[in-house]
């Protein structure tokens, strides 16, 4: 019993050192009854914060800028060449000096071949086919092939021989409906003729003549081959580079 008073009274003892003082026993028990009756305050539970949603980023729209096309470039029209009837054809002259030495001819020798030479294209290097005979020889001039092609091996006159077996530039000239004409010093040239080609062709015994024939057909002629022997019969009588061959050369 005392124990239990006691008790009490420590108890007391705390609460009323936590509160001002009282004056009586009464208000003591008062207060006591005050702070164990009184109910609890109701405390407001704080509300969570309220999470503000981010504003979501607006989309903008990206301009990507558009290649500018390249103009349509339109092919430039190409005018129409009309070719122009040629109504006459230039005059084609060959003259073939037969053993005609390169080191025979000077300016002093040979005035006229050395001007026509050096106001024109020339070569002192021309070489002839690989059969350096005469036939051979011309054969390959007027076709542009060698002995392989025309096959004219021979150096003479043959009547069963019926003409060279490849274009020539008198079968050209036949062909684009031109006059063409050959005039020579020996009969084996022939030939070197085919079917109407060229046009006329002649024989005559010396150079003089055949320079006279020649100019003689000038007139409505595109192509002319004139051939001089006197200079290789001289070369195969007296010697290459004789006087005699060397007179007939100038």
């Amino acid at each position: 019993m005392h124990r239990a008073i006691a008790l009490i009274f420590v108890c007391l003892s705390l609460l009323t050192a936590c509160t001002p003082p009282l004056t009586t026993a009464e208000g003591s028990a008062t207060l006591i009854s005050a702070t164990l009756e009184s109910p609890l305050k109701t405390v407001a539970p704080t509300p969570p914060p309220t999470n503000t949603p981010t504003p979501t980023a607006t989309a903008t729209a990206t301009t990507i800028p558009t290649e500018t096309p390249s103009p349509t470039v339109l092919p430039t029209a190409i005018p129409t060449v009309t070719p122009t009837k040629i109504t006459a054809a230039p005059l084609v002259i060959i003259i073939s000096v037969d053993g005609l030495r390169p080191d025979a001819i000077t300016a002093e020798r040979t005035p006229n071949i050395w001007e026509l030479a050096h106001t024109g294209a020339y070569s002192w290097q021309a070489q002839t086919s690989d059969l350096s005979i005469t036939l051979p020889s011309h054969a390959s001039m007027i076709s542009g092939v060698n002995v392989n092609g025309h096959k004219i091996t021979f150096n003479g006159f043959d009547m069963t021989y019926p003409g060279i077996p490849v274009p020539t530039i008198f079968t050209v000239a036949r062909d684009a409906e031109l006059n063409s004409v050959m005039i020579y010093g020996k009969v084996k040239f022939v030939h070197l003729t085919s079917e109407n080609a060229p046009t006329f062709f002649e024989q005559h015994a010396t150079d003089r003549e055949i320079a006279t024939a020649a100019a003689a057909h000038l007139d409505g002629t595109s192509v002319m081959l004139v051939h001089l022997a006197n200079v290789d019969q001289n070369g195969h009588l007296y010697g290459w580079m004789s006087d005699e061959y060397l007179m007939r050369v100038g």
